[in-house]
């Protein structure tokens, strides 16, 4: 069996496929060598490629060319890529040249579905169930395999979080707000129509809002820590009603430091939240991206009584709770979790 030489091309921006995806599977597979995406002239996003000083870079200005494509394949065995390999013609020089491809893809984001004629990869790894079976009439044998997530990253906020006692402070992460309010912002706010319990509601962005509330339960943070941990500590819980999406990367960092999460029992969730977590949701419509996404509406109402449910337990049971979410954060997401499955698939 020949050495695997594995390449990933990944992003260095403070986004979901940067921060998210890209660099935690180079942190945790250590490749032979990383092709760097220097997304400035598509999104003009701060560049950080201090993240991958330890690693064999080549860097390139956004879409690479085919000859850059060819010198990042060189020597290799294995290439890794998440929800685009910027240049598809990446994927047909490596079949050419017998280098297996994985693709992680984003559902909503897949070329294919708009383009079946496209290079076809290796293996296709999803991030969560979320419209795996729409996946599989383009690439049956997709499997899921989450982006994986360091438990020590998050030890500090977790040992926090688990200390905190009565008060309870519940948090909302809208991340950078996505089309159709995605994260739920609006419904959140909502909620608190027909709550008069005492706590705080912290929501955190990677920009400022345009929402506004004149509810004084409610403060909004835009700061943007470097470190993602920084957004889940001190908090008891996260109120999180997703309308729609796959990949859940906040709800994933929350629950690996240790808060439990609110959210509709839609999925992906309901294949990974304990049932009493879960608040009933309606199809409201839906919209175009590379296929057809459905929107759900969380239930308010019911949004409110489970933000109750946890302001009158007892410290006690929310602990445990607590305990519970990095239990599950551990189990699906950590990297002690998924890299033995990225070992098996790639050999």
């Amino acid at each position: 069996m020949r050495e695997v030489r594995l390449g990933v091309v990944a992003r260095m921006d403070k986004s979901g496929l940067g921060q998210g995806q890209t660099l935690p599977l180079t942190k945790m597979l250590n490749p032979y060598r990383v092709l760097l995406i220097d997304s400035t002239m598509f999104n003009q996003r701060v560049q950080h490629p201090e993240w991958y000083r330890d690693f064999v870079t080549h860097t390139v200005n956004g879409f690479p060319t085919n000859a850059e494509c060819i010198r990042f394949l060189n020597g290799l065995t294995h290439v890794i890529f998440c929800e685009t390999p910027m240049n598809w013609n990446l994927v047909a020089l490596a079949n050419q040249r017998g280098i297996k491809t994985v693709f992680c893809p984003n559902p909503e984001f897949v070329d294919h579905f708009l383009n079946p004629l496209l290079p076809m990869p290796w293996k296709v790894v999803a991030p969560s169930n979320w419209m795996i079976e729409k996946l599989r009439t383009i690439f049956p044998a997709a499997i899921v395999i989450p982006p994986p997530l360091f438990p020590e990253d998050f030890e500090a906020a977790r040992e926090t979080n688990l200390a905190r006692r009565g008060f309870r402070r519940f948090l909302h992460v809208a991340g950078m707000p996505a089309v159709n309010d995605r994260a739920g912002t609006q419904t959140a706010l909502e909620a608190l129509k027909y709550t008069s319990a005492e706590f705080d509601l912290v929501i955190r962005s990677q920009k400022p809002l345009v929402c506004q509330t004149d509810d004084p339960r409610v403060t909004f943070d835009s700061s943007d820590p470097d470190n993602n941990a920084e957004l889940f500590a001190d908090a008891d819980c996260l109120v999180h009603p997703r309308r729609y999406g796959g990949l859940n990367l906040i709800a994933n960092e929350a629950l690996t430091a240790g808060l439990p999460v609110i959210m509709p029992g839609i999925s992906p969730n309901d294949a990974v939240l304990p049932s009493e977590w879960l608040v009933p949701a309606q199809k409201a419509g839906q919209f175009q991206t590379r296929t057809t996404i459905d929107l759900y509406d969380t239930d308010p109402i019911a949004l409110a009584a489970k933000i109750d449910e946890f302001c009158v337990m007892s410290d006690e049971d929310l602990r445990a709770r607590k305990e519970r979410a990095f239990q599950i954060g551990h189990d699906n997401y950590s990297v002690q979790a998924v890299k033995p499955r990225w070992e098996e698939l790639l050999g």
